[in-house]
């Protein structure tokens, strides 16, 4: 069931810079999670980050509405910036635009998971062909350093997704193809929302396990292996996900969808 947004949510924000406008600098969910904003950005590149920001982590859900008017009021801009940011959001999957209805954040189907997954494995599996033989001993180095923070933290936090984004990111960095690490890092980045929201420690061990099989492929220098874990590791991630999702759909008693009215001004 789509939740309506509340724009609280973004009203700790503050652009800087390129927006002549007024600025919005009031206490909110954002500045309590250190994504307030300080760009030198466009206006629609500015709010485009900050949704985005906002989106990824958690604190605008899947399913949460969007009143533009309310987004526009709050930073200060014309419905025009807005739009764009949407617009190029919704090209990245994370806003769904329903002509005559409105916006809200993408929810995504078990399906939808399976095929970001899928196309992400296959998108790895290229960059690490091309990275292993490419890696040096100082990023093979700092693999290993993430690696055993990784093992001192006790559970899924927000460092946990960090540093496992970091992880990956290392490894595929060094295939040399920046266009390649962008489609993965946006793949990547639509599916963390819903680890970030879902996936516990259940999962934990055996994913560091399938991280340190990956670096030892990595040291051997055997790509093939390395494409072996990758794979493994991103549907193994992808089935569980599903798995919780079913279960959450199982578990939750079908209402009658309800929208709350949002005062623009």
């Amino acid at each position: 069931m789509s939740k309506p947004f509340s724009i609280t949510n973004l009203s700790s924000i503050e652009i800087r810079g390129y927006m002549p406008g007024r600025q919005t600098n009031r206490d909110g969910i954002l500045r309590k999670i250190g994504l307030q904003k300080h760009v030198q950005l466009s206006r629609s590149e500015a709010v485009r980050e900050a949704l985005r920001d906002a989106i990824l982590s958690g604190v605008l859900p899947p399913g949460e509405r969007l009143n533009l008017d309310e987004v526009a009021e709050e930073f200060g801009v014309s419905r025009m910036p807005v739009r764009d940011a949407v617009r190029q959001l919704e090209t990245e999957g994370l806003l769904k635009v329903f002509p005559y209805k409105g916006v809200e954040v993408s929810t995504l189907s078990t399906g939808e998971i399976e095929e970001l997954f899928t196309l992400r494995s296959a998108l790895e599996q290229v960059a690490i062909g091309r990275a292993v033989p490419r890696l040096s001993a100082e990023t093979i180095d700092d693999m290993r350093r993430i690696l055993e923070e990784i093992d001192g933290l006790e559970d899924r936090t927000t460092r946990w997704l960090e540093l496992n984004a970091a992880f990956h990111h290392a490894l595929n960095a060094a295939c040399g193809w920046p266009r390649l690490l962008e489609m993965i890092d946006t793949l990547r980045s639509n599916a963390d929302r819903y680890v970030r929201s879902y996936v516990t420690n259940a999962g934990l061990s055996v994913s560091q396990q399938q991280h340190w099989a990956l670096l030892h492929a990595c040291e051997a220098g055997d790509a093939a292996k390395a494409k072996q874990v990758i794979d493994a590791h991103l549907m193994g991630t992808a089935n569980s996900l599903i798995q919780i999702l079913q279960q959450n759909l199982d578990e939750t008693p079908e209402q009658p969808s309800r929208r709350r009215k949002i005062n623009a001004g």
